[in-house]
């Protein structure tokens, strides 16, 4: 799991407080599990994924990640997972690379994420003819 804190909210010109965002990474083949998906696993009653999500909502309740968006990044097994996960508020973001490693699971929930507003103030610097 891995948490943004810094994703501020754009009210036209003026920045407002950030708006949190949780990101569960849900995309892998759990190559080091066997054969069978570890997400889906039974864990107290209910398949692991659907327990950490839970877990991750919990900790949206908590400050600075109140009402946190949550947003789990799929792969391998997305339809599967997606089910299991269908009737709790989270965002999904599929990430079709994930046999290229973590870091396009991460890419991808940042996607998903809320943009980040760029400051009015910010001035780009004009290009320079050759």
């Amino acid at each position: 799991m891995l948490a943004l804190l810094n994703r501020p909210r754009n009210s036209g010109t003026t920045m407002q407080t950030p708006e949190p965002v949780i990101i569960v990474l849900a995309a892998g083949l759990s190559r080091r599990f066997g054969t069978q998906n570890k997400l889906l696993i039974d864990w107290e009653g209910e398949p692991l994924i659907r327990r950490v999500v839970k877990i991750a909502q919990e900790c949206g309740d908590l400050a600075p990640l109140q009402s946190a968006r949550v947003i789990v990044v799929t792969g391998h097994e997305a339809d599967i997972i997606e089910e299991v996960l269908a009737d709790l508020p989270v965002t999904f973001a599929r990430n079709k690379l994930y046999l290229e490693g973590m870091g396009t699971s991460i890419a991808a929930g940042v996607r998903a994420a809320p943009p980040l507003p760029v400051p009015s103030e910010t001035v780009c610097p004009p290009s320079r003819a050759a």
